[in-house]
């Protein structure tokens, strides 16, 4: 789930940032998502994931393309480094990821949106953890 999540959202930046698509108001909003996301910057990712033992998952590369990544259990640890890299260094833009990247992981965040199909599987621990990484006091300064 959370990788195809992530590829929707990549779809959806690719639709929102495509001119031949959008028109109007949307026009303006394209522009911003372009100027934000850095394409030398993205292929320079996407070729450290290329450099893995593992190779440039499919997924991943349609994602990252666009500034969105995963992340889970199910990465490698050298594919995990690149992606906490590219998002500290703002090249990654949105994350979804699993509770595993609550846990220990120093990655602020400006927003953290949590979705769980049952809320009971998420305790009360780990959701002070996950939602405690929006708005890091001397990180950002919203959230």
């Amino acid at each position: 789930m959370c990788e195809s999540v992530a590829v929707q959202i990549a779809r959806e930046f690719f639709g929102i940032g495509n001119p031949n698509i959008m028109s109007g108001r949307s026009v303006m909003l394209g522009e911003k998502l372009r100027q934000q996301l850095h394409a030398s910057r993205i292929s320079e990712v996407l070729a450290q994931l290329a450099q893995c033992p593992s190779g440039l998952d499919e997924a991943l590369r349609k994602a990252v393309s666009f500034g969105v990544a995963f992340h889970h259990a199910g990465l490698t640890f050298d594919e995990r480094d690149i992606i906490e890299s590219a998002f500290k260094r703002g090249i990654i833009r949105v994350m979804v990821a699993t509770s595993t990247l609550s846990a220990g992981v120093n990655l602020p965040a400006r927003r953290v949106l949590i979705v769980t199909p049952t809320f009971d599987a998420l305790d009360v621990l780990t959701y002070r953890q996950m939602s405690g990484r929006a708005g890091r006091k001397g990180v950002d300064t919203q959230g």
